[in-house]
Order: C-alpha cells, then sequence, then structure tokens
C-alpha cells in the first residue's frame, strides 16, 4: 500500500512558473518526472540536505557534527534533489568533510551515487540533481587552493555531458539527466557549472549575492540566506525572520533570480564550546524552523496567511525525511514533501512513496 506523506490544495498561478504532467498523484522518488520540461529551474521549489554526505557517517563514529540521519540513497529516495558538499584535497583524493570532521565518502562516492540514481531511468532519465559545495579546507594558501581547483575542475570534467553548464534561465528538460554543480569555491579548467559570489552567514542573508557560469558570460542573481548559529532566543527570532524574508522575497522573485534558503543550523553548542556545533542542536533548530517553514509554505488560516503565490527556491535543512529524532518532533518528512507539493499549480496534490 502506498505510504500517504501529504496532501495538500495548492492555488497558484502559473506565469513563468509551475507545471506538471500529472493529474493528481507524485512518486516521491521521481518527483521531478511530473515537472514540464519547459520550467525555469530558478522558478521550482527544491528540498536540500545541509552537509549530506554526514549522514553516511563521520570519522571516527562518535564525532559530533552529523547534520542527517539517512544516505545519500535514502535522501534521494525522500525527494531531496540538491546536495551540499564540502570536499577537501587529501594527496590526490577529494574527500567530504563537515569542518575538521572527515566523512565516511569520497566526492566521487557521493557523485556517482546520485547519478546512478539520476540514471535509474535508462535512456528517459527524467530526473537531476544539483550540488553546493566549496573547499572545507580553503585557507590563505594560494598553492593549496590551486590544487583543489585544479583537482575538481579535473573530476567535473571527467563527467562529460553529465554535468551541465550553468545558464540562469536552465529549464527542467535542459537539466534532466545531468547534475549542476554551484561552487563558493572557484575550480579551474572546466566550462561545466558556475561558481558562487557574496555568500554571507549574516541572519538578513545577501539578496545580491552571484552565480558566475563557468561555460559562458553569463550570471544570475543569488538570494541566500545562511545563519548557521542561532545559539539563543534572540538569535533564533533573528533566524526565523530571515527565513521567512527570503522565502517571501523568492515567491516574487523574477526568472532566472535563484535563491538558496537555510533552515539548518544549530540551536546549541557542543560541550558549550563556541562554535562547535552538536547533534542535539542541529535537532533543536530543526525543530524550531521546519514547523515555522512548513506553516508558510502550506498557509496558516489562524494568523491568515495565504499560501504562497510563487516558488520558495532551494530549502537547505537538517536531518531531511525525519519524522522524529530522538525526543525532537523534526517535521522533515512533511517538510520535503510540502516544498515538492509546492511545485503543482490547481491541482490535488497526492505525495506518496
Amino acid at each position: 500500500m502506498m505510504k500517504l506523506i501529504s496532501f495538500i490544495f495548492i492555488l497558484l498561478p502559473a506565469i513563468c512558473f509551475f507545471g506538471s504532467n500529472n493529474g493528481g498523484e507524485v512518486n516521491i522518488k521521481k518527483w521531478l518526472v511530473y515537472i514540464n520540461d519547459t520550467i525555469p529551474v530558478s522558478r521550482l521549489s527544491l528540498p536540500g540536505a545541509h552537509d549530506a554526505a554526514t549522514g553516511n557517517g563521520l570519522l571516527p563514529a562518535f564525532a559530533p557534527g552529523v547534520t542527517q540521519c539517512m544516505s545519500i540513497s535514502e535522501l534521494w529516495d525522500c525527494g531531496i534533489r540538491v546536495f551540499d558538499f564540502r570536499p577537501a584535497l587529501d594527496g590526490s583524493t577529494l574527500n567530504i568533510y563537515h569542518g575538521p570532521l572527515k566523512t565516511k565518502l569520497s566526492f566521487a562516492q557521493a557523485v556517482d551515487t546520485i547519478l546512478q540514481k539520476i540514471s535509474s531511468g535508462g535512456k528517459m532519465a527524467h530526473e537531476f540533481a544539483i550540488v553546493l559545495m566549496r573547499n572545507e579546507k580553503e585557507n590563505d594558501n594560494v598553492s593549496e587552493n590551486m590544487r583543489w581547483a585544479e583537482a575538481m575542475g579535473e573530476y567535473i570534467a571527467s563527467l562529460g555531458e553529465r554535468a551541465a553548464i550553468f545558464d540562469p534561465d536552465i529549464t527542467v528538460g535542459e537539466l534532466r539527466g545531468k547534475i549542476l554543480f554551484l561552487s563558493r569555491s572557484r575550480y579551474s579548467g572546466c566550462n561545466k557549472g558556475a561558481g558562487i559570489e557574496g555568500w554571507n552567514h549574516s541572519p538578513k542573508g545577501n539578496f545580491s549575492a552571484k552565480i558566475s557560469s563557468y561555460g559562458n558570460d553569463k550570471t544570475a542573481r543569488l538570494m541566500i540566506q545562511d545563519f548557521y548559529a542561532p545559539t539563543n532566543e534572540k538569535k533564533q527570532s533573528a533566524k526565523i525572520n530571515g527565513i521567512m524574508t527570503l522565502l517571501d522575497s523568492a515567491a516574487n522573485s523574477s526568472c532566472g533570480t535563484w535563491s538558496i534558503n537555510h533552515v539548518s543550523g544549530f540551536a546549541s553548542t557542543y560541550l558549550g564550546i563556541n562554535g562547535l556545533a552538536s547533534d542535539k542542536g542541529y535537532r533543536r533548530n530543526a525543530a524550531i524552523t521546519h514547523p515555522a517553514t512548513l506553516l508558510y509554505i502550506k498557509g496558516d488560516s489562524v494568523q491568515q496567511r495565504i499560501k504562497p503565490v510563487g516558488p520558495t527556491g532551494i530549502i537547505m535543512m537538517d536531518y531531511a525525511g525525519a519524522a522524529y529524532l530522538k525526543g525532537y518532533h523534526i517535521m522533515g518528512d512533511s517538510l520535503v514533501a510540502a516544498i515538492i507539493a509546492n511545485n503543482f499549480a490547481e491541482t490535488k496534490v497526492r505525495i506518496y512513496k
């Protein structure tokens, strides 16, 4: 029997925005199949996983800093299509880290898992993914940074047509079967993907950041919010305000404007050490930001907030797909389903797996 995740009615305009090839049922494992090819990717609502590789495990296993409870493969199956990876160069291998902590996955292993999911449809590969990334060991050493840039560019180039050239108005149809790499750290020797400029960690974010294509001279406006340490009530309030402000802006943005909104973060630190996140801190934050974001997307009859009239853009979260986790009502499953359902206009959408 199909497990019902969400049954949501959304009435939204379809100007440069939504489209569906389905009358009402959407399989969460392949939900992009139901989106029309002509829709610009910038106008989608896309669920993403922050530090996605931590769900495959950290080294050492008991280290704090886990932000996901599912593997890359499981995250895909629960509907995630944007993956945040932090590869660093160890010798000649790009391994994924979270801060100083090494995960059990190399960058190539993680990307290969995604490509296998994309290609599971054979010649009719209708899915795609976006990979957000940065050099987790980036520093003032120019030589080391250049080695990373060269290694990353060489790897992405080796993917050939499976890696996409960025265009601000790239459509769903143009991206199908591929991965779009968007990097906060510049890489070289490759015309695939794009670089991100203007990232910051202010509660107010940056609504004038930029995505610059490596394959042409095109750039896109990027709106971002990534305030990752709301460790007290005042900061948590600022975090929620930042999320909602960007959701409002994304819903009313023009085609070709991209949005990356982090509901992720940690609400408490590990052993009280400033700046060092704890697993519990990530769960506490998720239990606050996920319900608030879900309420925004679905609408709130009590507060008389109507449903949004446009896309959410990319929403990055911790513990994606998790309903409850170690005493916290995270609602990660409902949030992923609501983000996906927001892509379907004038349709009673049943999300199932």
